[in-house]
């Protein structure tokens, strides 16, 4: 089953269709894409480009970054062109042509840098900076992050507060200078971490 994919960065003001195109992060939350990347060698930050403080994503999507400059995603989608992924593939990745990799994310705003709707993924997202790193406005169902780095937060690096079902941390979960309390999970479902880091 076909499934979109949006691209964005810090300025971005194209279509988001291709990672040459890359869109702003207003873009990446009103295109209803299945995954967004974000992209370029600048910080992201989510109070700036009609962000409104967060990257506020919705259900069941995902948000993805490069493992390096010129690097791949995760294993598990196959590139179709056209910012087309599919996402029933089993191998196949999608490559950094524009060798610029995945930035780091932040906001000068109030809420967290990434806020969370149900059912969402996250891999190898970086954050700095912002109140909260990843939290959520309303209480989740569900989450897989895996191969987190949240650093130099004012409050929490991961707050989840009223979260249900499973909430799953993969890979290396790395926090770093937070000023609250590193992790804060209030969830009747399980928690899982692979490797946590504090």
């Amino acid at each position: 089953v076909p499934a979109t994919v949006y691209y964005f960065s810090e300025g971005g003001t194209g279509t988001g269709a291709t990672i040459n195109d890359p869109g702003s992060i207003a873009g990446a939350e009103a295109s209803g894409a299945a995954l967004l990347v974000p992209v370029g060698a600048t910080t992201i930050d989510a109070n700036n480009n009609g962000g409104g403080g967060s990257l506020d994503l919705a259900a069941n999507q995902q948000l993805r970054a490069f493992d390096m400059a010129g690097g791949t995603l995760d294993i598990g989608y196959s590139y179709a062109g056209s910012g087309t992924i599919l996402t029933t593939a089993t191998s196949g990745n999608i490559t950094d042509t524009a060798g610029d990799g995945s930035p780091e994310l932040t906001t000068a705003g109030p809420g967290p840098v990434v806020n969370l709707a149900s059912g969402n993924t996250l891999s190898r997202i970086r954050i700095d900076g912002g109140p909260v790193g990843i939290g959520s406005t309303l209480p989740v169902n569900g989450l897989v992050a895996n191969d987190l780095t949240i650093a130099n937060t004012s409050g929490a690096g991961i707050s989840l507060t009223g979260a249900t079902g499973t909430l799953a941390f993969g890979g290396t979960t790395t926090l770093t200078g937070t000023t609250g309390t590193a992790v804060s999970i209030n969830s009747s479902g399980g928690v899982s971490f692979a490797e946590q880091e504090k």
